[in-house]
């Protein structure tokens, strides 16, 4: 934020209604090509002021790097090809609480290269965006080796 003829700059960072912090998560760094699917726990903290969350209707969603379906898919798993899993340790995740949602990774006929894994969370409920760590989407890279 800027003010005409001030002689001050202060950047203003507002965090969403609805927010959230990754714990604790064991994504790996690398997966090996046509492995088996590859178990992965993230652990949520609902950073929200007040609101709290159902866990039926608080979905974590995976992406690639383009906003392209995720090319670790897991049709025995995941809920649909955006939606990785919900909170599944507790009904309702209140402010303070953690949420774990667990799902997997399929590495099968995916060709070796890195990847870029864009995570989103929404309460379905509330048609609410849940900003994770401060942004609506959190990144990382995977890569798949031979």
């Amino acid at each position: 934020y800027e003010m005409p003829g001030s002689l001050k700059y202060q950047d203003i960072s507002v965090i969403g209604e609805v927010s959230g912090e990754i714990v604790e998560h064991n994504l790996p760094v690398a997966i090996k090509a046509n492995s088996k699917p590859q178990h992965v726990v993230v652990k949520i903290k609902n950073t929200s002021q007040s609101s709290v969350w159902t866990s039926s209707r608080a979905a974590l969603e995976l992406a690639g790097g383009d906003d392209s379906e995720s090319v670790f898919y897991d049709p025995g798993d995941w809920i649909d090809k955006q939606t990785v899993g919900v909170p599944v340790n507790k009904t309702r995740i209140a402010p303070g609480e953690i949420g774990e949602i667990k799902f997997t990774l399929d590495p099968r006929n995916v060709r070796p290269a890195t990847y870029k894994l864009v995570f989103s969370m929404e309460l379905r409920d509330k048609k609410s965006i849940v900003y994770l760590n401060g942004d609506e989407k959190w990144e990382l890279l995977i890569r798949v080796d031979k």
